[in-house]
């Protein structure tokens, strides 16, 4: 068995070394059904070695996660759990990919990219309203099948240089979304600057995720396990992207600091109309000034 997990000792969003434990929570086992683990037994560490998930809060910029980071080979190169699984995710994607076209103008042709595609039940969508699509999923055989399925699925984890490979290959894209997927990530910067480059220089990079605030004001407890590293929350999340060029337009709507002001000199529209729940919305924008 390869090594369950590791410990980082560093805020994921500004990099900063001031972590306080905030919520004390006992261990538990990295195994889940959503994925397998070939040739282990049911008495595997995988399944019975408690690994520690209390949450930390980043003294420096606000960031709430989690620590001790499981194996994303373990956790997510057989993985298991496809969308179809789930009751009404179908048609909220069906509204989501109806209401990301209209909203913002994305017109038919246009690249979309999906990070975490797994089945390709959301890029299905955005292909019917015309799109090129490509998704992007660590799952090699969920990935397989979805290609096979008419959805060319990439089997790897998105990195900067996978972002550059889909650049070269495919041109620039004017969407990149990502679902409940972003939170589960340990190495935020190469993923986001992937983001960044393969985007037109108007692109949006489009997340929903689990809200921080609402886990922590609304004790959603159950929410909180080792595929969920990061309960992100906007003044964190705002300072992240900038740092990485990127610009925050949208987020959850009963936040006022997720409304955003043109800042370095780009030129951009402010955007006051919310998304809903935990959905977020970046534009590329200029590198912030160091």
């Amino acid at each position: 068995m390869k090594n369950l997990f590791y410990v980082r000792h560093t805020c994921r969003l500004c990099h900063s070394d001031k972590q306080e434990l905030v919520v004390p929570m006992a261990g538990m086992p990295i195994g889940t059904p959503n994925f397998q683990v070939p040739d282990a037994s049911v008495d595997d560490p995988v399944f019975r070695a408690a690994v520690p998930m209390a949450l930390h809060l980043c003294r420096d910029c606000g960031h709430l996660q989690i620590l001790h980071v499981g194996n994303p080979e373990v956790q997510y190169r057989n993985y298991v759990y496809t969308t179809s699984l789930s009751l009404g995710l179908r048609q909220h994607f069906e509204g989501y990919a109806s209401d990301v076209v209209s909203r913002f103008g994305i017109a038919p042709g246009s690249l979309v990219v999906e990070l975490g595609s797994n089945d390709g039940s959301l890029l299905g969508f955005f292909k019917e309203r015309g799109m090129r699509v490509l998704g992007v999923d660590p799952a090699v055989d969920i990935a397989r099948r979805a290609t096979e399925a008419g959805i060319e699925t990439i089997g790897d984890f998105f990195t900067d240089a996978v972002g550059h490979r889909i650049l070269k290959s495919h041109g620039a894209a004017s969407v990149v979304i990502a679902n409940n997927m972003i939170a589960n990530v340990d190495n935020l910067d190469p993923l986001v600057i992937g983001v960044r480059d393969v985007l037109a220089p108007d692109g949006l990079f489009v997340f929903e995720t689990q809200y921080g605030v609402d886990v922590t004001e609304k004790n959603l407890l159950d929410t909180v396990y080792h595929e969920h590293l990061s309960y992100f929350n906007i003044k964190p999340l705002t300072r992240f992207f900038a740092r990485l060029g990127m610009e925050v337009i949208d987020g959850p709507a009963h936040l006022d600091q997720g409304r955003l002001d043109p800042r370095d000199g780009a030129a951009r529209r402010r955007r006051e109309e919310a998304v809903g729940g935990g959905r977020a919305v970046h534009r590329r924008g200029r590198p912030a000034r160091r």
